[in-house]
């Protein structure tokens, strides 16, 4: 089932590190895998012949935990024993995904990191996002997110897929949200700005 990205993926990237500022860190529902999974939901789709396109790639990870022990237990059981470069290997298989060099790497592409909290990590480890510069990778902190430099980036995958049908994009996402503005009321000014990229940076 490959993956394609939405006509208006970077728009929703940049959404969804704006929505993210300042969310506290919750296993389960607010943490590097949901939150990283999220976000590619939100800016892909599939080719599959029913409902919208899109696929909740958290569903069988999203509130099956609440603390880091758990965390690591329902991935080490989704993959055999393994962690989150396991986990990532997964979804590369499942969604026909690409491994990626890590200095080829775009905006959106999921990456394992080394955690710079070990409390907000499984394993030392953690999944993340490239940000809408295409410089760094985000993962959640203990509010908001965080960024990661690629001296600590492990390995990474592209959603990108070249054959799906983008004929079946989605051309007019409706907000996630009641009260949330339509994607046709913002602006890259009020977007950008507002995420100005003084996010934590850890080395």
């Amino acid at each position: 089932m490959p993956l394609e990205k939405d006509i208006f993926w970077d728009w929703t990237l940049a959404l969804d590190m704006a929505a993210a500022a300042n969310k506290t860190y919750t296993w389960g529902s607010f943490d590097c895998i949901v939150w990283a999974l999220d976000v590619t939901h939100d800016c892909t789709y599939t080719d599959i012949p029913q409902g919208d396109g899109k696929v909740d790639l958290a569903a069988n990870i999203r509130g099956t935990y609440a603390d880091a022990a758990g965390a690591a237990a329902r991935v080490a059981a989704l993959t055999g024993g393994g962690g989150l470069i396991e986990f990532l290997h997964s979804l590369w298989s499942t969604y026909t995904m690409k491994r990626v060099p890590l200095t080829w790497t775009q905006r959106a592409n999921l990456v394992v990191v080394n955690a710079p909290d070990p409390q907000f990590s499984i394993g030392g480890k953690a999944l993340g996002v490239v940000e809408v510069r295409g410089e760094q990778v985000v993962i959640p902190g203990a509010v908001g997110l965080v960024r990661v430099p690629i001296q600590n980036w492990i390995v990474a995958l592209d959603t990108h897929h070249p054959t799906v049908d983008h004929t079946k994009c989605i051309f007019a996402p409706a907000p996630k949200n009641e009260g949330d503005p339509p994607y046709g009321s913002i602006t890259a000014a009020d977007v950008f700005p507002g995420l100005a990229f003084n996010l934590p940076f850890t080395g």
